[in-house]
Order: C-alpha cells, then sequence, then structure tokens
C-alpha cells in the first residue's frame, strides 16, 4: 500500500507513520523556506537553510514526489531547478 494518496487538492497519507517519515523537521524547515523566501535553485536553499546541498536535494526531490513542491526549470543552466511550492500551507486532519 503507498504512503500517501493524491485527492484534489489534498494528499492523504495512510497512517501516522507515513506522516511521521515525511514531515520531520528539516523537511518542514525546507518547505516553509520554500514558501517564504522563494528560493531560485536547490542550491539557494541550501543556503538560506545552512544545510548540505545533498540532502536538500534529496529532501527536495521526496517532497516533489508527493507532490508538496514541483521543480521548474529557470532557463538558466547555472540556476537549473527551482523548488516551487504547490500549497500555500499545511492542515493536519486527523480523523478517523
Amino acid at each position: 500500500m503507498a504512503a500517501h494518496t493524491h485527492k484534489d487538492d489534498e494528499i492523504i497519507f495512510v497512517g501516522i507513520d507515513s506522516v511521521a517519515k515525511i514531515f520531520s523537521k528539516s523537511r518542514i524547515e525546507l518547505l516553509m523556506a520554500i514558501i517564504k523566501n522563494s528560493p531560485h535553485s536547490i542550491y539557494k536553499l541550501a543556503k538560506i537553510t545552512n544545510r548540505d546541498f545533498k540532502n536538500v536535494r534529496n529532501d527536495v526531490k521526496l517532497l516533489c514526489d508527493i507532490g508538496l513542491i514541483e521543480l521548474k526549470e529557470s532557463g538558466n543552466a547555472r540556476h537549473g531547478l527551482i523548488p516551487v511550492p504547490l500549497f500555500s500551507g499545511i492542515e493536519l486532519d486527523w480523523a478517523a
């Protein structure tokens, strides 16, 4: 069974364990930095968050695979991919 599914503008996680794996403190900080700072590259995002580029790139890929962000071409080879949020916020609903 998948850890999450998509429905309209929602991402539905299957179980608390999948939520805990996805929403680590460092990934939440990345999401907040993407939303607040609109970095022009993954490299810039790593600088903003004071994290290693490789770790940020891995977390960005995971957030992209889940559907929380997307990566857009910058049009400038030097800047690479731009992380863009697909949501303006996150709301958790613990309904049974």
